[in-house]
């Protein structure tokens, strides 16, 4: 697949995102993380720009759906030498605007924990460089 289609994933997200939100809402967010075919998803909003982030359950029936497109995102931008990002948040303003963020390092914060099991089979699934094998994971291999 080509960049186009990881930018038609991301709109289709944000448009998602944009058209569930709550009016009063200035931004809306949604964080997925993943380990080997496992996911969660955590949402959150803001009534104003600069204010806090509350979390919120507004999307929840909609996290099947969610999920399988962002696992879809996640194995489009897999590169061999790099691997793929192990959380992705996208924040969608009440405009429509919106920015993506992925996360190649950072051991997703599961609740409750993922076995270090799955995060091994996640590497084995999205192979890297072992410059690029983050430490808390290059902890857990055999």
């Amino acid at each position: 697949m080509t960049p186009n289609s990881e930018n038609e994933i991301v709109e289709s997200l944000a448009e998602l995102v944009h058209g569930g939100r709550d009016e009063t809402w200035a931004e809306a967010a949604i964080e997925m993380a993943f380990a080997d075919g496992f996911s969660q998803m955590r949402t959150w909003f803001r009534t104003r720009l600069d204010g806090a982030w509350e979390p919120t359950a507004r999307y929840a029936g909609w996290s099947e759906d969610f999920a399988g497109r962002f696992a879809e995102l996640r194995r489009l931008m897999y590169r061999p030498d790099r691997g793929t990002w192990f959380s992705a948040r996208l924040t969608v303003s009440h405009q429509g605007d919106y920015r993506s963020d992925y996360d190649y390092d950072t051991r997703p914060a599961f609740d409750p924990p993922a076995s270090p099991e799955l995060f091994v089979r996640d590497l084995e699934a999205f192979p890297r460089d072992a410059s690029r094998v983050p430490s808390w994971l290059a902890d857990e291999l055999p």
